[in-house]
Formats: C-alpha cells, sequence, structure tokens
C-alpha cells in the first residue's frame, strides 16, 4: 500500500498553482494524495471546477462556502472575528482548524504538507496528536509580506515563532527565502523548492521576428503597486515604434482607468484580459516578445521572493524586463541569457533596449531563443520537483 501525503492549505486549488504542483509531483511518484483547502473567492469556483476534475488526488473543501455550505461558512467567519478578539492566535488564522484535523483523523496520513500560514497550527496539532512527520512550504517570507511593525506582521511573527519551531522540514520558494528563514531558525532544516513550471507545459517555440513588438504581464490581480504604472510611462513618451502590452489579470475599474491614463494617449495598445488556465497562459505568452517582472520590493518579501514570472516567462520563450529587487537579481546573476534587469525610474534606458530591440530584431530573436532553451533544459518543475520527492522519501523512510 502506497503511503498516504495530505496537503493542507487556507486557499483553493484554483488559486494555488505551487499547491497543485506539489500535489501532482506526489500523486505520480506513487503517494495517495488528499488536499484539504478553503474557500477564498468566488471567482476561483470555476477554475478550481477544471483543476479538480483533472487531478490525480481526491480533494476536499473545508469550512463551508457562501454560496453551497452557507451555515458552515458563516460559523467560521464569526469563529475568526471572536478568535481575534480574544486573541487566540490559532483560530484567527485557521478558523477551522477542528474541522482539518477531523478530515486528517479520516484519512490517517502518513505525512502532512502545510502550504499558507493558516496550516501551521493545523501541522504542529497534528503532529502533537499522532508524532507523524510534518512539512511546511513557506511560499513566501510570510511574516515579511505586510509592512513591518503593523498588527498584521506582529501576528505572523509570533504565529511563525510559535509553530515553524516544531516542522520537520521546511521548503521555501526561492534561495533567499531559504536564507531568511535558516537565520530565524537554525535548527530547522530548509531547503529551497523554486517556484518553477511543469516542462510538459512548455509550447513549441514561436518566432517572432516581423510585426510590432508584444510585451506581457500576468497575475491573479492586477494592482497599481506592482509597477506597470511607472512602466506605462516610461513608454508613453517613445514612439520610434508601436508596442503592445497585454495585461492578464483581474482588474478593477479605477486600476484599469489608473493604467490606462499612464499612456498618455500614446501610439502604444494596452489590451486587458482575464485570467486564464496555466495552459491557455502558456500559449498566450508565446506570441509575445517580453514579459515583465516589474516587481517593486513594497515588502521585504516582495524583495526576497521569485515571482513565478521569473519562471513561466522563459518557458514561453519570452525574454523577461526585471527590476532590481534582491531576488531578481539574485536569479539574473545565476542565469543572465534569460532577461535583463532594468531600473524603472530611468525611463530612457528602457526605451533605450527596446530601440535596439526594434532595430536588431535577430538579436531579439536570439535572446527569447536561449531563455525558452535554459526553461526547457533547468528552469522547470520536473528539476525542482525531484526535490521535495527526495525530501519526502528520505523523511518515510523505506
Amino acid at each position: 500500500m502506497s503511503a498516504r501525503i495530505a496537503i493542507v492549505t487556507t486557499k483553493q486549488p484554483g488559486t494555488n498553482p505551487r499547491m497543485r504542483k506539489n500535489a501532482d509531483a506526489l500523486s505520480a511518484a506513487g503517494y495517495d494524495v488528499q488536499v484539504l483547502y478553503a474557500f477564498n473567492a468566488l471567482w476561483a469556483d470555476e477554475t478550481d471546477t477544471e483543476v479538480l476534475q483533472k487531478a490525480k488526488w481526491s480533494a476536499y473543501r473545508i469550512g463551508g462556502h457562501p454560496e453551497h455550505s452557507q451555515l458552515s461558512y458563516q460559523k467560521n467567519r464569526v469563529r475568526r472575528k471572536w478568535a481575534h478578539w480574544t486573541g487566540r492566535l490559532d483560530f484567527s488564522f485557521c478558523p477551522a482548524l477542528n474541522e482539518y484535523l477531523t478530515a486528517l483523523d479520516r484519512f490517517e496520513p502518513d505525512l502532512v504538507i502545510g502550504h499558507n500560514p493558516g496550516a501551521l497550527p493545523i501541522l504542529t496539532k497534528w503532529k502533537a496528536e499522532t508524532g507523524k512527520p510534518i512539512v511546511f512550504d513557506a511560499e513566501d517570507f510570510h511574516r515579511g509580506e505586510t509592512p513591518s511593525g503593523g498588527e498584521e506582521a506582529h501576528a505572523l511573527q509570533r504565529l511563525e515563532d510559535k509553530h515553524l519551531p516544531k516542522i520537520n522540514h521546511i521548503t521555501a520558494a526561492s534561495p533567499l527565502i531559504c536564507k531568511a528563514y535558516n537565520t530565524l531558525y537554525p535548527k530547522a532544516s530548509v531547503v529551497t523548492l523554486n517556484n518553477a513550471f511543469e516542462r510538459e507545459l512548455q509550447p513549441t517555440f514561436q518566432s517572432l521576428s516581423t510585426g510590432p513588438i508584444t510585451l506581457c504581464w500576468f497575475s491573479q490581480v492586477v494592482g497599481l503597486d506592482r509597477g506597470l504604472k511607472e512602466f506605462l510611462q516610461c513608454i508613453s513618451n517613445w514612439d520610434d515604434e508601436p508596442l503592445t502590452l497585454n495585461v492578464y489579470g483581474s482588474v478593477s475599474n479605477s486600476v484599469r482607468s489608473a493604467l490606462e491614463n499612464s499612456l498618455n494617449d500614446s501610439i502604444h495598445a494596452l489590451n486587458f484580459l482575464p485570467p486564464v488556465s496555466e495552459g491557455q497562459l502558456v500559449q498566450f505568452l508565446s506570441n509575445a516578445h517580453i514579459g515583465l517582472a516589474l516587481e517593486q520590493g513594497v515588502s521585504q518579501n516582495n524583495r526576497v521572493a521569485r515571482s513565478n514570472k521569473l519562471y513561466m516567462y522563459p518557458l514561453c520563450g519570452c525574454l523577461t524586463l526585471a527590476t532590481k529587487t534582491q531576488a531578481q537579481q539574485h536569479f539574473y546573476d545565476d542565469h543572465p541569457a534569460c532577461g535583463i534587469l532594468i531600473d524603472i525610474s530611468k525611463p530612457t534606458t528602457i526605451t533605450g533596449l527596446l530601440s535596439h530591440w526594434s532595430k536588431n530584431r535577430l538579436e531579439l530573436e536570439e535572446r527569447r531563443k536561449q531563455a525558452w532553451e535554459a526553461a526547457r533544459d533547468q528552469l522547470n518543475w520536473d528539476h525542482e520537483s525531484a526535490i521535495l520527492i527526495n525530501l519526502i522519501q528520505s523523511t518515510l523512510g523505506p
């Protein structure tokens, strides 16, 4: 009988591609995998349905739903507020804690992996009750996601300090996140598991030597703190060649208006497109020349985390323009063929690059091909998932 692995997360599968990649890799390795998740957003329900229909692992929603399981959903909303008012740290992050533990009792896993800070109380409570090994996947440097000194940052720090020393292993989504947690918890076992994508998603390389230069950017939600506004201002007065920028993600009317106004009636086209599945996204991005990774270093996490854009763009054959955060500087020191670091406060350097490539399209094509080959050969989830499988195998033993 294959070992059972439970993955607990306080997000939906449709909003958590890293969790899905973990589940897929472990299932493909022969483990019996069950995912326990919670509702976050109505817009993700459709994606959940698509993901779960294809999944080789089972999944159960915990804590209710505002339309399909209203009583449980409302109870947990009240429980979260009560926990916040009374200082019950664990329940404020995971109001459905006891429901998760009951579901784990039914599944009887040999090992539990947690995603997102709300999973930490589940992990350590389960370990205390059963003695079974637990792993936490740090998709971000969580205590650094919000402004330091704030109530939320303080609560996250307390949560991590309470639970992370009890975790058997921590996997971190970038080398600098790994370093940060190793510094905080020197006795912890922390390994890097980069946020790459499956090689099977990689589309055939598309030659784009003619036509306007096309740029792209994607995220689940489009915001004004992601560098897009500043980039659009950089190119608004550059008219050597019309550019097209395709932005994929959920966008509010106010954000859309602010970004459109940043172009200042220039000759360039700005298109907003809804979030799509990874399979669709790679096909769309493969028709773009350049991907934008414009992180602004607005938080400690934003400075040390590697955006999944750094892996998605090369997979699709896009050359990346990336701002100089610590993590992105670190990435391009290791993988210079994949992109170029830019200073968004110096628009002439950015328009200079665009002018050069508009006049030297064969060079741009060669740079795109080098990035695509790097993703094919190394910067992919097939390479990273082997680290995860080895960790789980060594933890569970023969």
